[in-house]
């Protein structure tokens, strides 16, 4: 029991963790995908070509930042499970482990495995 209930504080800090780094991320790939500054494209880059960059460029924008805003959706409900988990968690004796709390831990390795997989791509 005590090794479930850490296990799930180590996702959850894995969780948080992975989500800062995804922040910083995401502030370097938006200050790279701002693009070269006004004017130095060059003429040989015709205007279709041009908006065309532009806008791709913040189609991705949009994207990350959704993904972030999921990201960050998910880390919150992981928090909120984990601060279930212990609640219920306490609740038990020494002795016998509860169907909720096992519910639980899995359900944290669930969101926690999609997170994961989120971050990956």
């Amino acid at each position: 029991m005590k090794v479930r209930a850490g296990m799930v504080v180590c996702l959850l800090l894995v969780g948080i963790a992975a989500l800062s780094g995804t922040k910083v991320q995401a502030q370097q790939r938006s200050s790279a995908a701002a693009g070269p500054p006004e004017g130095t494209m060059g003429p040989i880059m015709s205007l279709g070509v041009r908006q065309q960059a532009e806008n791709q460029i913040q189609q991705q924008a949009a994207v990350n930042a959704a993904r972030h805003a999921q990201l960050t959706a998910d880390t919150a409900r992981m928090v909120a499970l984990a601060n279930e988990l212990k609640a219920a968690t306490e609740k038990t004796s020494k002795d016998t482990l509860s169907l909720d709390v096992v519910k639980k831990a899995e359900e944290i390795e669930k969101l926690a495995h999609q997170m994961k997989n989120k971050m990956k791509n």
